[in-house]
């Protein structure tokens, strides 16, 4: 017999990581910070510039998924910005919809592995209830 309640709960993790990872993106998508005009997104410029992730889900060693944070490709892009003393600044490459998306899909993932506890709670309890009678 499969025990599946581990590898569940490998799923609720990552989509626990998931969520959080876009919330982060999301709540931090305002941050700047003053570059010059024409300067390139250097990652040793904009260290001060919250910095976009992403979170990849891959196969665990026994079953199950891990979720693993990096950093997004772009992270950072420079743009105009009138608040800046320079007229510019770097901004986190977060755009809202995809972090919706991400976080609806990480929710569903959510569920969906919660519904396998369930499920694997009542097997259990049928096959104990068989062995009762």
């Amino acid at each position: 017999m499969v025990d599946i309640l581990p590898i569940a709960v490998s799923g609720m993790n990552a989509a626990s990581r998931k969520l959080a990872v876009s919330a982060s993106n999301t709540v931090n998508a305002r941050s700047t910070k003053p570059v010059e005009k024409g300067e390139a997104v250097d990652p040793a410029r904009v260290t001060a510039a919250y910095r976009a992730q992403d979170v990849d889900l891959t196969s665990a060693p026994g079953g199950g998924v891990r979720a693993v944070s990096r950093e997004r490709s772009p992270s950072a892009y420079v743009g105009p910005d009138p608040s800046s003393p320079t007229g510019y600044s770097a901004f986190p490459n977060v755009d809202y919809v995809e972090e919706a998306v991400t976080q609806k899909q990480a929710a569903l993932q959510y569920k969906a592995a919660a519904s396998l506890v369930r499920t694997q709670e009542d097997m259990d309890r049928a096959l104990l209830s068989a062995f009762n009678k």
